[in-house]
This record gives C-alpha cells, structure tokens and sequence, in this order.
C-alpha cells in the first residue's frame, strides 16, 4: 500500500470552518513529508504532486454548483445549490437554467421560483424550479338508484297520528317501464405534460358494473335500467329483480304485514285474523284464512278454507274457488266454486257450484246472477238460507243508490219550486237586496238542472230493473233443498215448507216453477 493510501487524511470534523479545515490538513501533509524525509524514506513523485495540487486546489476559487433532482411522477423538478468556495461565483439565473437544460427539463419551469433562488440562495436546501400538468384521471361510470337496495320496515301511519303494526311496507311494487336506477358513463382522461415535456396519460374512466336481473331490461340509451314486468323490486346476489309473484313462504301475520301487490300474491301458510291482501293479480292461499280481508284483481285460490269470525271478507274480478267459507262474506264478478258455504253472504255476478264431499250450503244469503248448483241448501234445523237469482251484486246496490239519490232530487225539487213560487208571487225580485237577488238566479238556474239530473237517473233506474227482471235463463240445480230457505228469481220470492229433491227452479210468468230430474 502507498503512503498516501495509508496517510489518507480523515474526515473533518462536522463544525469547523473551511479555513480551519485547509490549515489542519496542511499541517498533516507537511508532517508526512517531514517523517518521510528524517526516516529517509523517499517519497514518490505522484505523492509529491498529489500534495502539491492539493494544496493548490485548496486555494483556488469553487463557483456554486446546482443539483437537479426530479420526483419519481416526473411532475415537480427540484434544484439544491451548494455554496461556492475561496470567493468563487455565486448562484445565479443562468447557472440554474443551465443546470435544468443538461437534466432536459423544459416544461414548467417558474420563472419567480428562480428569481427567489437566486435573492434567497437556499443554499444545501431542495428548491422546486418547474412544475409539470399532471394528467386528470377519467371517471367511472356511476350507478344511481331509484330505490332503496336493502328494505327496512317502515310502519303506516294512520289517519288518527297512531302506528299501524299491521302495514310493514316490505313490498316495492313497481309497474312495466319503472325507472329502477339511472347509469352514468365513464368519462375519458385529460393527458397532462411532465416537466421533460413528455405526455402524461391518466387512468381511463371504468364502465360500472350494470345490476340487472331478471325481468329487468335497459333503455335505448343504455342509460337506464327499467322494469321489464310488474311485480316486487328486490336487490339479490347484486342485481336487481322483478319477481311478478310475491311468494310468503310462512304466514301472514306480524313478521309480514298487510299485502298490497301489483301481481300475484301466493302465501305458503296461514293468512291470520286482521291482515290484508290485496292483489292485482291472483291470490293463491295453502293454509287456513282467518278474520282476514283478501282482495284480488284476478281470482282467490284458498286451498283450504276460511273461517271470516264474522268480519272477513273476500272479493274478486275473477273466480274464488275454496274448501269452505264460514262466517265471511265473498264478492266476486266470475264464478264462485266451493265445497261448502256456512252462514255468509256470496254475490257473485257468475254461476255458484257447491261440489265436493259435502256441497252444501247452510244460513247466510247467496246472490247469484246465472246459476246455482249443489247437493243441499238449508238444513235439517230449519235454518233460515237466502238464495237470491238473476241479480247482480252491483246492480242492487245501484239500484238502491239511485232510488236515495231519486228521492233527494224530488224532495230538493220540491222546496225549490215553492221557494221560487213565494219570491215570484209575494216578492218583487226587483226590490230585493244584492244578496237574496244572488240566491233567487241561483235557485232559477237550479231548477232545470235538477229536472235533468232526476231524468237521467230515472233512465238508469229503468235499465236496471229491466236487466234485473230478464232472469228467465236463471236456474237453480239441487239435490235436496230443505225446509225454511227463501228462495228469489226476479221478482217473484218463496219459501219452501217441505223438502224437495233433485229438483230445478227457474223463473216463468212472473212466478217460480219446479221441475225434477
């Protein structure tokens, strides 16, 4: 090893001075020779010039230097300026701008940030000189819902401020065409310029994930997803769906609520006393119906049976077809099909057929608009049964609308003329204040109008019974119908006092007539 390998000098102490530091390591080197001569060890010629040119250059004048570091994104360019030494030139603007040419920075560069660099000299610190544009990320696209993907109960309120426990608002009934969410697209990236002048590309906007299920379908645009059919909107396995039938496995009861849906509605169990279906479609029960209300646009399927406690009620657009009905009252605009019938009231605008193991019905009234057919009607108790045929449910309750309406007119009518009579006779309307003089035209125009309204119900009112009285394809069918049931066709009404067997009654000349079979 050299000598000046091994009598390298140490590093300077952190804290002294530039001068201290020359001095000390002259000192040494002139120490090294001095050995070196007195040992009569010869000193190579390079060592000789090395420590000449040292000490040379440790008096020589060293101008400021600039160091360009630039961050890894290429977005911001830094400058760090080491002080200049023994008087050598200090920083200045061109020196950083050449410092910035040689590392090819050329985009961003900030003028007031070198005019302060060079007023400050923030020396041995990290100056940013040039800014690059960063790109701007494109957007994704976005899924804006209509409706809530996770439904929480909320209760009804009823009219009196009250809760309504029974109405849970667990169904999110939507029609064909609902809008069930709106889908935005994604937007593309903004390149940008990084401080080398290259082109900076963001990250491209994503197409969102489209949650459609089925029975959904999108618009034209893409831009919606739309209802495909009526039913309930559920969020499942990330999508949504339309189910057209509203499946309650259990029972209806607390943990359902009250039903209201805009397609068929099919219960698993029981439908307990209290709770409500209404359906525009068809109702399809496997249990038992309690004192509960069902209401159906299309037909109400009871696989077993209902018992309505006096207070429920089924009524439907199609037919009911059911086990039993006891105590409860059914409406329907088609057809009624059952094993038996205890004790309620039916009307039904159809044919009642009462087949299976028993066939019977027993109390209660049934208004039946075509034909009645079954294996008995009344009971060996005399129990008093109603059978009314060839009226249509809703043509009496009309009929007997327009009669109290008829009967208002007539009465209001009444008072009118004798009111307009008086003022007319007695009174000069001339001399009557502003007031009465309002109230007399008032009652003048009154008149003809009440003329009107008492002629055009007079007109329904007569259709009506015509189409009441036109009963003679009216029939009942029965196998043994017992003592003390009254039985109606058209206008004429009986009650039978003996029993009678597989017999059939209709309606000619204005009476009802029997014949067997």
């Amino acid at each position: 090893m050299s000598l000046i390998d091994k009598e390298r000098p140490k590093a300077v102490s952190v804290g002294l001075s530039l001068s201290e530091t020359r001095e000390r390591l002259r000192n040494k080197l002139s120490s090294t020779i001095n050995e070196s001569l007195h040992n009569k060890v010869k000193v190579p010629e390079q060592a000789v010039d090395l420590i000449e040119s040292i000490g040379e250059s440790m008096t020589e004048p060293v101008d400021a230097k600039v160091e360009i570091y630039v961050d890894h994104d290429k977005m911001t360019a830094y400058a760090r300026v080491f002080p200049p030494e023994n008087n050598g030139a200090d920083i200045h603007r061109e020196m950083i701008l050449k410092a910035l040419t040689t590392e090819n920075i050329i985009y961003g560069i900030d003028p007031i940030q070198l005019d302060a660099m060079v007023e400050r000299k923030p020396y041995m610190e990290k100056f940013p000189v040039a800014c690059g544009r960063p790109p701007v990320d494109g957007k994704d696209g976005e899924i804006i819902d209509c409706f809530e993907r996770e439904k929480s109960l909320k209760f009804a309120e009823k009219i009196n401020g009250g809760i309504d426990f029974k109405t849970l608002n667990i169904i999110t009934a939507v029609d064909t065409g609902t809008v069930i969410c709106t889908i935005t697209v994604p937007m593309p990236s903004l390149p940008g310029t990084d401080v080398y002048g290259a082109e900076a590309i963001g990250r491209e906007g994503k197409p969102v994930y489209i949650p459609q299920g089925a029975n959904t379908i999108l618009s034209s645009d893409g831009l919606k997803l739309l209802a495909g059919e009526t039913g309930n909107l559920v969020f499942r396995n990330n999508k949504f769906t339309i189910d057209p039938v509203f499946e309650v496995r259990g029972n209806v009861d607390n943990s359902i609520g009250n039903i209201d849906f805009p397609g068929d509605v099919t219960v698993l169990g029981d439908v307990f006393e209290g709770f409500q279906i209404k359906a525009k479609g068809n109702v399809t029960v496997f249990g038992r119906v309690e004192g509960a209300s069902i209401f159906s646009e299309g037909c109400i399927v009871l696989k077993n049976g209902m018992n309505g406690m006096n207070k429920g009620e089924l009524e439907a657009n199609g037919d009911i077809t059911s086990n039993y009905l006891e105590n409860c009252k059914a409406s329907t605009q088609s057809n009624l099909n059952v094993d038996s019938i205890v004790n309620s009231i039916i009307y039904c605008n159809g044919c009642l057929t009462a087949s299976g193991k028993r066939g019977a019905i027993i109390g209660g009234s049934c208004s039946v608009q075509k034909a009645i057919e079954a294996k008995s009607i009344g009971s060996r108790a005399n129990l008093l049964t109603t059978i009314v045929l060839g009226a249509a449910s809703e043509w009496i309750a009309e009929r007997q609308q327009i009669t109290d309406e008829l009967a208002e007119l007539e009465k209001n009518f009444e008072n009118l003329a004798k009111n307009l009579d008086y003022l007319e006779t007695r009174v000069q309307p001339i001399s009557l204040p502003p007031e009465r003089q309002k109230i007399f035209e008032a009652m003048k125009r009154e008149k003809p109008i009440n003329l009107i309204k008492q002629a055009q119900l007079r007109k329904r009112l007569e259709k009506i019974n015509k189409q009441l009285d036109d009963v003679e394809s009216s029939r009942l069918k029965c196998m043994e119908i017992f003592p003390h049931t009254k039985i109606t066709i058209g206008n004429a009404t009986m009650v039978t006092q003996v029993l009678y067997n597989q017999c059939i009654m209709y309606y000619s000349e204005g009476a009802i007539k029997t014949t067997y079979y």
